[in-house]
């Protein structure tokens, strides 16, 4: 079964409606841009039917589409107002990629994952998206030859963060992610004060996968 593109606009105009406004998300500039950006398009062929339900969408064996209200009420924290560049991590598809590029002035998007860069910079090519800098990497350091950053998105729940991805940060910049804990995960901004202890400001409850490049250790060795 395919869709057409009007069916397309009527489930995107219901996860607007049922996922973004009815759950709190308030930023105009995150509600129209989700409304407009296709989804579908982010996505493997056999999951396109699906890609405006309410759950995380699985495109690679170690990474995920967040479903639209968590992503929605995340960046829903952000003052896109006083952010001029970001650094998201792990974003495989593209997609947050794609969404921030329309509310910052400049984004640089990092993942491990094979072909990477060549697949997302043909999708932003696509779309006409020309303020992006791609980067195929080890998630965890960042990419430190773009910084400072105002925001860095990491895309996915983590367990610790590297010193490294702090040392990044522009002088009031944050992280933005989801602490992983036993049974559900704690959306976060995690930030430096003047003394570079580290702050953290919990922002709500929510269920994201754990990203395995942020998960801690074992402490047992066999």
């Amino acid at each position: 079964m395919v869709l057409t593109a009007e069916e397309y606009e009527k489930a995107r105009e219901r996860m607007v409606k049922t996922q973004l406004v009815a759950t709190g998300v308030q930023r105009y500039s995150i509600i129209e841009r989700m409304g407009e950006l296709q989804r579908e398009l982010f996505i493997p062929e056999e999951f396109k039917l699906i890609a405006y339900s309410a759950k995380e969408i699985p495109v690679l064996k170690t990474r995920f589409l967040l479903d639209p209200m968590n992503l929605g009420l995340l960046l829903d924290r952000v003052d896109f107002d006083s952010i001029e560049k970001v650094l998201i991590i792990a974003d495989s598809t593209g997609y947050v990629t794609a969404l921030l590029a329309d509310l910052v002035s400049e984004v640089v998007s990092i993942d491990s994952t094979e072909s990477f860069e060549k697949n997302v910079s043909s999708l932003m090519k696509s779309l006409d998206i020309d303020n992006v800098k791609l980067v195929e990497g080890d998630i965890t350091k960042g990419v430190a030859k773009f910084k400072p950053y105002d925001l860095i998105f990491i895309n996915g729940s983590v367990q610790q963060i590297s010193e490294g991805l702090f040392e990044q940060l522009s002088e009031d910049g944050k992280i933005l992610t989801a602490l992983k804990k036993p049974f559900i995960s704690q959306a976060v901004f995690q930030y430096k004060d003047v003394g570079n202890k580290t702050q953290t400001e919990k922002l709500f409850e929510c269920n994201v996968s754990l990203l395995p490049e942020f998960a801690k250790a074992s402490k047992f060795n066999f």
